[in-house]
Order: structure tokens, then C-alpha cells, then sequence
């Protein structure tokens, strides 16, 4: 529990650093690109001296240590907006535990916590207030003389001094749970020019998915937490210097240049690989018409999304009330097919239409009007996929919104509900997850749902292929559906039928505007002759 103290005295404001000097300038002139800022250059940071110590000492940073004591010490940084997305308590609880767990480290590591405030309003205020306590908790806890496990500074320091706040740092810890490419960690990297620095990064920030070489951690777990600062502070000097090395070598490759190279490379490949030509379906009616003259038409139609629309929870999807009359009028010209990724009871309940062939499960279960003909069962142990929904279901507990809705043989994680500003966490969470049954499950991505399945187990372009062989063979198949897990049947009718999506898709040959031209486009169908 965090004391409260509403007498908060401001945080300690540090002696000021003694700028550099002109012949030394750290900054060159730069604009500001989205991946990198000008401190990032390790080029020019190289430029400023020949290692830390000189650099520091050139600017006062030994003053600053002996104002706090920790001349001997070994020194973290953290460097942030003062904003809830990057987890400041969580961070502060890690170094609580981190200090109550091993003793011998306390007088021996101070943390420098760097929090500039960029929002004067609700809830950041009250954000800054429970920051702030946290800090003075832990300070009175573990404080010996001059020494304070955590100097908090909440005003803002320039590039050119917080240079030498990366130099004098041994780790630099990065929190984020929500975050986009986190500059700080390069620039934390760029200023290691001696190569002794560590990083600790979050695993939800943009930089983990490319520097290799930090210690990734997740920051809601404050026991593991704790101890990858002692994982750090306990690393031998080779491994340290072999990571940075590493990840100087990423930061020194990857900058504003390669980025733009890169951009402009995929954007000539794309241009030279044309267009993609779509097609809205009723500026081709006549061609339509054309295509199925003659012959006989087997309609498959998609549920969620095409023939109901999209809402926010699965159970609370239902057939608008005009789509059952022309589901039925439909079904007395043609044969029909209605194919989603629900369970096959589930489906035959929400559509309610006697006498029509209904494939639920993404196909792994058919029925054909009559009875249950399909019911493949999956090679992967149900309590395999109950072990990974379990595992999701505890990680991802904390974000609101998440349904996990476990249909038997597939599963499928909707996250329409959750607020945008938690989806990469979400989705970060997730693979980490998914990492440990690799090889077990197919995973897809849909329209906020993400879909799990047994690697083995049929998919729409399986079931539209065994329906057709099964009960249309001579049948010309037309398909209605709206989401990735649909292209599976596109292409399994590619050059025999008519494939049809919501919105454009590189796999159909078609496309309506939106879910209420579904309607229109039965209708249309409808009035055609009987072929």
C-alpha cells in the first residue's frame, strides 16, 4: 500500500548542468522524423567526446552525483511523459519489490526517474499525485543518509544534458504498456558510445519487436520485473558489452535514411506491381447476369458481417428483420449455404431457416438440412485449446472488454469492445502468448476478432469444396462473405463461381460497399430468371 501524503513536497530540482560548448555541440541541425530524433545520430554523439567519463565530467555530472550521494552507486534511468501508458507504478512497484528482495543493493543503485508533465488536466493530475506519492513511499522506506533509492526530476531537461544522464547510466528501464516506437530506447543506445549500458525494455513498446540484444519484461509482472534489474545489475561486463555492441549496431543501420530508403523502395515495388483492380458488384450486373446464365447457382453466405451486421459482442449479433423473408425466398430458387466460424448449434439457432445447409465451426461442422454430416474432430487435444484460452484469459484479464468465446474445436478472441489506446498491448500480449503453442493452431486475424484453430481442421474453402462435391457438383457456387477467414472460399471457387466481399478484398472478385447492400443484393438475385 502507497501512504498518502497530500503535503507532497515538489520533487528536488537538480543543479543545473553546464551546457557544452559550442565547439562540442552534441545537436546538429535536423528535422524531426517519425523513427528517430536527432540524439539518435550515433554518429554525432560519437562526435562530442571520446568516452562517458570525459563527456560527463565536462558537464558537472559529479556534482550531481555527490548532491545525491551516489558517487559509488550504480545508476538507472527512465526518462517519460508523465502519462499513464507508460506505467510508472508498475515500474516503481518492480523497483519496490527489487529493493525488498535483495537487500544487498540498496545504498549500491539509485534509479533516476525522469517524468515530464505534459498534461494539466484530469485524470493526469490525479496520475501525477499517485506517481509522486509512490516515490516519497518508497524513498522513506529504504533511505540511508544522503542516498534515496529513486531521484525524481519533473522538469524538463534539454537534449545536450540528457545526454549525460544516458552516459552515467548503467540500465535504462522503459515500462511502456501501450506505446508506439519508444525513441528513448534508442536514444539511450545511441549515447552508450563506452558500450557498458543495459536495456530493459517493455515488451509492448514499438522498439521491442526490433532491438535485440535489450532484456524484454513484462511490466505487469512485478516479481519477474524485479528481477530482470537484478538480471542486469548482476550481468557480467562481456554480456553487457556484447548486447550493446548489438544493439548500436541496429540504431547505427537503422536510421532516418534507411527508413526512407525503405519507404520509397516499397512504394516503387507497389507502383510497379499495378493497381489492384476492384469491382463493385453492381456496376457489373449485366456481366453477372452473363456468368450464370445457364447455369445452376449454389448460394454460401457468411453470417457476422455479411448477412447480420457487425455489433459489438458476438451473443448480441441477430438477422435483421427483413433478412429472414428474403433467406427464405432465396432458399425456394436456389440451394443455400449459410457458413460462419460459430458453432454449428449456435449458427442454426441465430439464422432459424429450416430445410438449408448451415457449416459452423469455420466448416468443421456441417449439417445438411437434416442431420449432422460433418463432424470433424480436431487432432489437438480440446484440453490443449482450454490450456491456451485459460493463458489468455489471465494475461489479458486486465483489459477491458476482451470476450474469449470457446466454440469446441476453434476458438475466437473478440476485442470490439476495448478501448483503441489498449489494442497493442492487446494484440502484443497475445502472440506473446500464442508463442507457446506454435505449431498446434492457426491463427487469423479478423475484424477485431482474432481466430484460433487447430491447424488440421477444415476451413470455409474446405467446406464449401465438400458441399459442393457432396450435395452441387454441377453447380455454379456464389459466395458472400466479409473477412479474412473468407478468402479461404474465395479461392476455393476461383475460376469456377462468383466470390463476393464486404469492402474490398484482393481475393474476391467482387465487392459490395457494405453490409446493407447484402439485402440489395439478394433481392437482385432474386429477380433474376431461374437459369
Amino acid at each position: 500500500m502507497i501512504a498518502k501524503n497530500n503535503g507532497f513536497p515538489k520533487p528536488e530540482t537538480p543543479p543545473p548542468i553546464i551546457n557544452v560548448p559550442t565547439s562540442s555541440r552534441l545537436l546538429t541541425d535536423a528535422n524531426a522524423a517519425p523513427i528517430c530524433s536527432p540524439i539518435s545520430d550515433i554518429t554525432a554523439l560519437e562526435n562530442v567526446s571520446p568516452s562517458s567519463a570525459a563527456f560527463c565530467k565536462m558537464i558537472g555530472v559529479s556534482k550531481f552525483k555527490s548532491l545525491y550521494g551516489i558517487e559509488e552507486t550504480l545508476i538507472g534511468i527512465g526518462v517519460d511523459r508523465l502519462e499513464y501508458t507508460k506505467a510508472l507504478l508498475k515500474r516503481f512497484q518492480a523497483i519496490d519489490h527489487f529493493f525488498e528482495k535483495h537487500e544487498r543493493f540498496r545504498e549500491k543503485f539509485s534509479f533516476i526517474q525522469i517524468a515530464v508533465p505534459t498534461r494539466m488536466s484530469e485524470p493526469y493530475i490525479s496520475y501525477k499525485k499517485s506517481v509522486e506519492e509512490s516515490v516519497l513511499w518508497i524513498n522513506n522506506k529504504y533511505s540511508k543518509g544522503k542516498w534515496k533509492p529513486i531521484i525524481y526530476i519533473d522538469n524538463k531537461i534539454e537534449h545536450k544534458e540528457l545526454a549525460a544522464y544516458y552516459r552515467m547510466s548503467d540500465i535504462a528501464i522503459i515500462s511502456s504498456v501501450y506505446d508506439g516506437m519508444n525513441l528513448v530506447a534508442k536514444e539511450y543506445v545511441a549515447s552508450q558510445v563506452d558500450e557498458k549500458g543495459m536495456l530493459i525494455l517493455s515488451e509492448f513498446a514499438g522498439a521491442a519487436e526490433e532491438l535485440e540484444g535489450a532484456l524484454l519484461v513484462n511490466p505487469y509482472d512485478i516479481e519477474d520485473f524485479s528481477e530482470r534489474i537484478r538480471t542486469v545489475l548482476d550481468m557480467s561486463p562481456k554480456e553487457r558489452t556484447t548486447r550493446m555492441i548489438s544493439l548500436r549496431r541496429h540504431v547505427k543501420t537503422h536510421d532516418i535514411y534507411r527508413w526512407i530508403s525503405d519507404f520509397l523502395r516499397e512504394t516503387a515495388e507497389i507502383a510497379l506491381s499495378g493497381e489492384e483492380k476492384y469491382h463493385y458488384i453492381f456496376d457489373y450486373t449485366d456481366e453477372i447476369k452473363g456468368r450464370m446464365a445457364g447455369k445452376n447457382i449454389f448460394v454460401f453466405i457468411d453470417y457476422d458481417g455479411t448477412l447480420s451486421p457487425i455489433v459489438e459482442s458476438p451473443d448480441k449479433a441477430r438477422l435483421p428483420d427483413d433478412m429472414p423473408p428474403l433467406l427464405s425466398r432465396l432458399k425456394m430458387k436456389f440451394p443455400v449455404a449459410v457458413i460462419s466460424g460459430r458453432r454449428l448449434e449456435d449458427l442454426r439457432k441465430r439464422v432459424g431457416i429450416e430445410d438449408i445447409i448451415y457449416a459452423g465451426n469455420h466448416g468443421a461442422e456441417i449439417y445438411d438440412g437434416s442431420r449432422t454430416v460433418v463432424n470433424q474432430q480436431s487432432s489437438v487435444s480440446p484440453d490443449l485449446l482450454k490450456d491456451f484460452l485459460d493463458r489468455l484469459s489471465s494475461v489479458l484479464s486486465h483489459i477491458e472488454g476482451v470476450v474469449i468465446e470457446n466454440k469446441g474445436i476453434t476458438a475466437s478472441i473478440h476485442f470490439r469492445m476495448v478501448n483503441p489506446k489498449y489494442l497493442w498491448e492487446l494484440l502484443s500480449v497475445f502472440r506473446k502468448t500464442a508463442k507457446n503453442y506454435e505449431g498446434s493452431f492457426r491463427i487469423t486475424h479478423g475484424k477485431k476478432v482474432i481466430e484460433i484453430r487447430p491447424g488440421n481442421t477444415w476451413n470455409k474453402g474446405n467446406a464449401v469444396s465438400w458441399i459442393l462435391g457432396n450435395m452441387g457438383e454441377e453447380a455454379m457456387p456464389l459466395y458472400i462473405g466479409d473477412d479474412t477467414t473468407d478468402e479461404d472460399a474465395y479461392r476455393a471457387i476461383k475460376g469456377k463461381g462468383i466470390s463476393i466481399s464486404i469492402g474490398k478484398n484482393s481475393e474476391a472478385e467482387y465487392y459490395l460497399k457494405d453490409q446493407g447492400e447484402v439485402k440489395v443484393f439478394i433481392k437482385w438475385l432474386l429477380e433474376q430468371g431461374d437459369g
